[in-house]
């Protein structure tokens, strides 16, 4: 049975509700837009040096504290570090340095992918001439190979 009914002549008629264009465009773009901000919170891994190391928030927030320590001397001669796979490795100031580096530009890198995609995707609601055509894009988005930085 169809979730809209009316009356018509003393019978129930299913019908289609008329949605405007305007509003499957806007409920896309904000489901895109959604879409785009939890990619972006789901980054959790990088590589350094060839060794996978977490990229998470709570990562982010241990490498830039460890790498401002080592650029103000404050660190030890070597840290032990917990990479991604749950094995320890020892790095010398510098490449702790390099580790928040290697991170900036692999969560740039992620970030501007998926702004990219997500105003791809945009531009193809907006050009769409019928709720169809914004369904297609939205499909055709959704077959488009995941972003693999540091997987």
């Amino acid at each position: 049975m169809s979730e809209y009914l009316r009356m018509v002549d003393g019978a129930l008629v299913s019908y289609q509700p008329e949605v405007l264009l305007t509003d499957v465009q806007a409920g896309a773009i904000a489901d895109a837009n959604a879409d785009r901000d939890r990619r972006l919170a789901a980054f959790d891994r990088f590589a350094y040096g060839g060794v996978l190391y977490d990229g998470d928030a709570h990562a982010e927030v241990a490498i830039t504290l460890a790498a401002r320590s080592a650029a103000l001397g404050l660190g030890r001669p070597t840290f032990a570090w917990r990479v991604f796979d749950n094995t320890d490795v020892l790095l010398t100031p510098t490449q702790v340095i390099g580790l928040e580096a290697a991170m900036i530009e692999a969560k740039a890198r992620y970030a501007a992918h998926h702004h990219s995609r997500c105003r791809d995707l945009k531009t193809a609601i907006a050009a769409a001439k019928s709720p169809t055509e914004v369904r297609a894009a939205i499909e055709a988005d959704a077959q488009s190979p995941e972003f693999t930085e540091g997987a």
